[in-house]
């Protein structure tokens, strides 16, 4: 990899969830890297607002696993509450990115 590329610095984003979607998340994201897992199972304060602390790789990954859920899915309600999620985390991705 060129050292000069954008994906060989490592930038980390924080990525703010909801309940629910962090719920999903732990639910569907069953395969990524430990890091990644580590980074879902990290313990939170009760209340305290969901941040992770994600790098463009770790939200390739969580987006990978919720699109392939998603489209294994025969649940409509799952199926369009992963896809928002998805869309959610790609925005994120795209800033990442830019």
């Amino acid at each position: 990899m060129d050292p000069g590329s954008p994906r060989a610095i490592e930038a980390f984003m924080k990525v703010k969830i909801e309940e629910e979607e962090m719920a999903l998340l732990r639910e569907h994201v069953l395969v990524a890297e430990p890091k990644v897992m580590r980074e879902l199972d990290r313990p939170r304060a009760a209340g305290e607002p969901i941040v992770l602390e994600l790098d463009l790789d770790d939200l390739d990954d969580i987006i990978g696993c919720l699109a392939a859920s998603s489209n294994d899915a025969s649940d409509e309600n799952l199926v369009s509450r992963l896809d928002e999620l998805v869309e959610k985390l790609e925005t994120f991705e795209d800033e990442m990115m830019e």
